[in-house]
């Protein structure tokens, strides 16, 4: 029984013993817990801290393993130029800058302007005015033509083809007077030119100066006797000046080479009929009548003198 007290009482004596360090301690927060744990949470900050720097590091910091390609810078397209895209009119080419100093550490390179040679009328050749002229006259633009013939002439009076082209338009448009004018200034620039005196001459037969003609003839030493230009035209000037006999001779000699000429059958018929001929007049003119190469001008008159001929 005083056992059992006695455990009691060491019970209650420990038990108030607790209570006591219980209120004694009770105010007080334990030191040590607390530090460990600002501890922790600084070690757990700089953690984080530095590893967010080394984050950072790693996603900006370059590559300097891998191989840096160099950069191919690719020339801008020029674009072709078309037609369309020249211009009628270029201005002049400006002198070119002088080059810059070295201190510069940037500039500008302008790709050169390609410029072409624009052609002046003084500069123009008289070949290509010459083709302006022929393809002015394609396009019926005459007076344009003429134009261009005599700006040829006054550069270069003896360039012969313009002389004889626009020769050709003064007789299309009834000014026999200034073609022979000017043909006669190309003989006297060129006294043996070929295709001036023969020009010349059919231009004097024409209009009623067959002497004259005549004479252009036979100034002229440079052609060749058996030119048929030039024995036709002989043949007529021969059978105006009335020289009937020479002119037939002339016309047979020059149908022995094409017998079915129709002009020089009408010649023929012309100079036998004035010769009183009549059968061998009627017989060339019929002979033209069927040529294949008569002309619609040649019809009107060679018909004419077949019914002529016929009621002799």
């Amino acid at each position: 029984m005083s056992l059992t007290n006695d455990m009691l009482k060491n019970l209650e004596k420990n038990s108030g013993m607790e209570r006591q360090d219980a209120d004694l301690f009770a105010g007080v927060t334990p030191v040590v817990s607390r530090r460990f744990d600002v501890f922790l949470y600084g070690m757990l900050a700089i953690f984080v801290v530095c590893f967010g720097i080394e984050l950072f590091y790693f996603f900006t910091r370059p590559n300097t393993g891998a191989l840096v390609q160099p950069v191919v810078m690719k020339p801008p397209t020029i674009p072709l130029m078309t037609r369309t895209s020249v211009p009628q009119k270029l201005s002049p080419v400006a002198e070119p800058s002088p080059p810059a100093s070295s201190s510069t550490t940037t500039a500008t390179i302008a790709s050169p302007a390609v410029s072409q040679p624009v052609m002046t009328p003084h500069k123009e050749t008289l070949g290509g005015l010459y083709q302006q002229a022929l393809t002015l006259l394609q396009q019926h633009e005459e007076v344009a033509a003429v134009e261009k013939l005599k700006e040829i002439l006054n550069r270069n009076p003896e360039y012969e083809s313009a002389r004889i082209t626009l020769a050709t338009l003064y007789l299309q448009h009834d000014a026999p007077d200034t073609a022979i004018h000017l043909l006669s200034q190309g003989v006297q620039l060129n006294p043996q030119s070929i295709n001036v005196n023969l020009l010349l001459a059919r231009t004097l037969q024409s209009e009623g100066h067959s002497q004259e003609a005549l004479r252009v003839l036979h100034n002229l030493s440079a052609i060749d006797a058996d030119d048929v230009v030039y024995r036709e035209l002989l043949a007529g000037i021969s059978q105006s000046l009335g020289d009937h006999e020479k002119a037939v001779g002339l016309y047979q000699d020059l149908l022995r080479q094409d017998p079915q000429n129709a002009r020089w059958l009408t010649g023929l018929g012309i100079a036998l009929e004035d010769d009183h001929q009549t059968i061998e007049a009627l017989d060339a003119f019929q002979r033209a009548n069927s040529a294949p190469d008569l002309s619609p001008e040649l019809q009107s008159f060679v018909t004419q003198q077949i019914q002529l001929l016929k009621g002799k």
